[in-house]
């Protein structure tokens, strides 16, 4: 496909030198003038019948304004000096709070989560910017082997009809950004994987939510939109970068409320009336529940550029008893001779569909027997392997934690990057007097192998892909369960010599191992002195 020459949203030009062409005649130059003239009169006729449509969406059930500076963090919870200037830095809580600021959690989750969508007007245009942005999206694709399909993928919504132009092979950025001139919207699958900042905040806020986080970026130049209306199996929280971009969320078309698979494209005709019709601003964030339709479209005048956070993708009670009744019928078929007791005689002539309307009072007593056993399997059920379960599953597929420098140079990793220059220090063992605290242990989790083992699984080692590594974990006898349950516990550091049920030499062995799998962090007595 040829594109004319044009610009990058930041700025930079692509795809021709730029040359002005000859110019026309006189009579020409006049023509162009007066269309032109017509075009802008047009265009803020639209701007005007767009923004009275936006002031009368945003009612007070579903908007919250704030001109507040972002949230202090508070010094003593923060990870990281520099958190005060990047708030996504700081504690789970403190991260949450920053990004739904001014309302409050408690607020939040009790009118809005999986009920209904909130916009956040915040008059603030740099509250999100320093996460990402067109400029970092064009350094990643210069620096690093992006490839389309897995990184990158270029989408387009006109007349009806959705199409993704995705090219063959890796993204090369003039090819890009002339996709983009022609009208595609770029969404980005994992910036994560390539810009800390966000990288940061994901990793934190799956901490809190304790369960995936997820995110895409999309850019879309002015006047496009790149997806047909549909609606998503995550909680979506859209951080305004950049532009301005139309978004219309509704109920959703089906009836069906916290749908576990997305939707395939609607028709316009499908949608009715939306319940929010708003102009996301730079700062400004919507959130809405997994199942809410929705279609967005930048504004004439202005590209744009938006982060989705997603979150609670299949993470709900329908996954955990997944977890929970097929382990538990096995533990009462192994357990329970109710459950391995024959069917009654000639059972299959009295139910299934040929047996549905049959008046066999058999039948009855069939229904009843099964209702019973299906009340007696609760007894069976180990609710917390199903939690567990989860849980592993949770850790395999999150991303690895993003670590401060301050929390780096506590850890043995520091020590494995050093080893050319400080050999010495990779063979020091950890002492009684010394402190210890896993690095994250809302992404630790201590699982039960077999009656002499336990396995502690955590996402420290994992890929910047999703599942791009097998579950990580360090198996250790049962007799250390106590040990490591007081750390995972544990909000602070602990004195080596403190862990409960163990000797003084395997206290220090399983810290040693902990510390040289870079699953703690370390302090000596003479550092906790200092820093107190």
């Amino acid at each position: 496909m040829a594109a004319q020459p044009g610009r990058t949203p930041f700025g930079g030009s692509i795809g021709g030198n730029g040359t002005a062409q000859a110019t026309a005649n006189e009579s020409e130059q006049q023509s162009q003038s007066v269309a032109k003239r017509q075009k802008k009169k047009a265009k803020k006729k639209r701007k005007q019948q767009l923004q009275s449509i936006v002031q009368e969406s945003e009612t007070a059930d579903y908007v919250a304004t704030s001109s507040q500076p972002a949230t202090k963090m508070p010094k003593s919870t923060s990870r990281s000096s520099q958190s005060s200037q990047r708030p996504w830095a700081a504690s789970p809580v403190e991260v949450f709070q920053w990004m739904i600021q001014p309302v409050e959690p408690e607020v939040f989750f009790r009118d809005y989560w999986e009920k209904k969508p909130l916009l956040i007007r915040r008059k603030k245009g740099g509250y999100y910017q320093d996460l990402f942005s067109s400029q970092q999206l064009d350094d990643i694709i210069r620096k690093n082997y992006i490839k389309y399909g897995i990184n990158i993928d270029l989408a387009r919504y006109e007349d009806g009809e959705r199409t993704t132009e995705n090219p063959e092979g890796r993204v090369h950025p003039n090819v890009m950004w002339a996709m983009y001139e022609d009208g595609c919207s770029i969404r980005m699958l994992n910036p994560q994987t390539y810009a800390p900042p966000v990288w940061q905040l994901t990793s934190t806020l799956q901490e809190y939510f304790q369960c995936m986080v997820g995110c895409n970026t999309y850019l879309t130049p002015q006047g496009a939109q790149g997806f047909a209306p549909h609606y998503d199996d995550i909680e979506a929280f859209i951080l305004q970068l950049e532009g301005e971009k139309r978004w219309r969320v509704y109920a959703n078309p089906t009836g069906e409320r916290l749908p576990r698979t997305s939707s395939l494209n609607f028709d316009q005709e499908d949608m009715g009336q939306p319940l929010l019709d708003v102009v996301l601003k730079p700062g400004d964030m919507l959130y809405f529940p997994r199942g809410y339709a929705h279609q967005a479209v930048s504004t004439e005048d202005k590209h744009s550029l938006h982060l989705t956070v997603s979150t609670y993708q299949l993470f709900d009670w329908a996954q955990y008893m997944q977890k929970l009744v097929p382990a538990a019928l096995e533990e009462a078929i192994a357990s329970d001779d109710t459950f391995r007791a024959g069917l009654p005689l000639q059972t299959l002539g009295f139910v299934g569909l040929a047996h549905a309307e049959s008046t066999d009072p058999r039948r009855k007593k069939f229904e009843a027997k099964a209702k019973q056993l299906i009340t007696r399997l609760a007894d069976h059920a180990n609710f917390d392997r199903a939690a567990d379960a989860v849980a592993v599953d949770f850790i395999h597929a999150s991303m690895p934690p993003f670590l401060t420098p301050e929390e780096t140079a506590a850890t043995s990793r520091i020590n494995h990057l050093e080893a050319e220059t400080n050999a010495e220090r990779l063979g020091e063992g950890v002492q009684g007097t010394d402190w210890i605290k896993l690095l994250r242990r809302e992404t630790c989790r201590l699982v039960a192998e077999n009656e002499q083992a336990i396995l502690l699984y955590h996402n420290y080692d994992n890929g910047m892909f999703w599942h791009a590594e097998d579950p990580q974990s360090v198996e250790y006898p049962v007799e250390f369960a106590a040990a490591l349950e007081h750390l995972i516990h544990a909000e602070d550091y602990v004195r080596v010599n403190h862990l409960p049920e163990l000797p003084e030499q395997l206290q220090q062995d399983i810290a040693t191992s902990l510390f040289d799998a870079g699953l703690v962090m370390r302090q000596t007595q003479e550092q906790m002195e200092a820093d107190n």
